[in-house]
């Protein structure tokens, strides 16, 4: 194991220590002045602290959390994870070096242990991150846990992506019954959802979202979990839609999705897309008028529940 890892993993209480949430959700408004509240020990938010409290954790999730991270010193280096941890939120200087992508490695190491089974797949790194952004490090991964169990991003993760391919079958239709004008367009591109999708997936658009607004998309998503991402995908694509029409090529569609470079300038230019009328695009204002689409939530429901029946029978056709 690297010198790295290993400073990364050894001593787990006392390095816990060292990782704040850096949100500045606590932050204490009186007058013009604005005071941020930094307690003697790190402290989930109060947007995590929410999230926590609409989560089952075991008894003792602190220690519980300190004996994972013991046992995986006694695992081989996982040198994607280290890989991945160095690469993810590169231009926040938190993660881009020291206690951040410490905690990201112990964190993620520590899942491996809990789930063997499943492990670490790519994708899980931006949303450890996220959670990292708001939470304490023991209870990022309770409620990293929580949403690979309770909220079945497991499956996004599994061999043959069955969760992929049912959020994508979801979106599909979606598109088809509220933009049919933007579904005739995929169709004569030859555009599947996951050509441009998948990052939203498997990371619950925390690879899309800069980290500063993560919060936004969790605090609904822990809400009403995958109702409101389909939600936000479709809110993304109303806005997208009359840019995209005039789009001939997919890689012409691709520059609306993402940004190029991750650069300050491409992420205005994207952000820039993301206008609606009056709407001067911005993701709390985007993740509002998404949280209140006109969306019948029953068959959402109902669809989400059947879609691997359906797919079943897709693939025998």
């Amino acid at each position: 194991m690297s010198s790295k890892i290993e400073l990364s993993l050894y001593n787990a209480i006392s390095l816990e220590s060292e990782h704040f949430p850096q949100c500045q959700c606590n932050k204490a408004h009186s007058g013009p002045r604005c005071l941020t509240i930094t307690p003697s020990d790190p402290e989930s938010c109060k947007k995590a602290q929410k999230w926590i409290k609409r989560s089952k954790f075991p008894q003792d999730p602190k220690s519980t959390y300190h004996k994972l991270v013991r046992m995986a010193l006694n695992e081989p280096n996982n040198n994607q994870v280290a890989l991945d941890a160095s690469r993810t939120c590169s231009q926040v200087e938190y993660f881009a070096s020291g206690s951040g992508r410490q905690a990201m490695i112990r964190l993620i190491s520590a899942f491996c242990i809990y789930s063997p089974v499943l492990g670490y797949v790519q994708g899980m790194n931006y949303i450890v991150a996220a959670l990292l952004w708001h939470a304490t490090e023991f209870e990022a991964f309770w409620l990293f846990v929580v949403l690979i169990e309770d909220f079945e991003l497991r499956d996004n993760f599994l061999p043959g992506f069955p969760g992929l391919k049912k959020h994508a079958h979801i979106v599909d239709f979606l598109i088809n019954n509220h933009i049919p004008r933007l579904y005739t367009h995929f169709l004569n591109l030859s555009v599947s959802v996951e050509l441009f999708a998948t990052d939203w997936f498997l990371t619950l658009f925390c690879k899309n979202v800069p980290i500063q607004f993560s919060g936004y998309v969790l605090k609904h998503f822990f809400r009403q979990g995958w109702i409101f991402f389909y939600k936000l995908c479709l809110e993304i694509l109303v806005r997208l839609c009359d840019k995209i029409l005039l789009a001939r090529t997919f890689a012409e569609i691709l520059v609306y999705f993402k940004p190029q470079d991750h650069s300050v300038k491409q992420w205005k230019v994207f952000m820039k897309n993301l206008e609606k009328g009056r709407d001067k695009g911005n993701w709390k204002k985007i993740v509002k008028s998404a949280s209140v689409q006109d969306i019948d939530e029953n068959f959402l429901y109902y669809l989400s529940h059947n879609a691997n029946n359906v797919l079943e029978n897709l693939d025998e056709i």
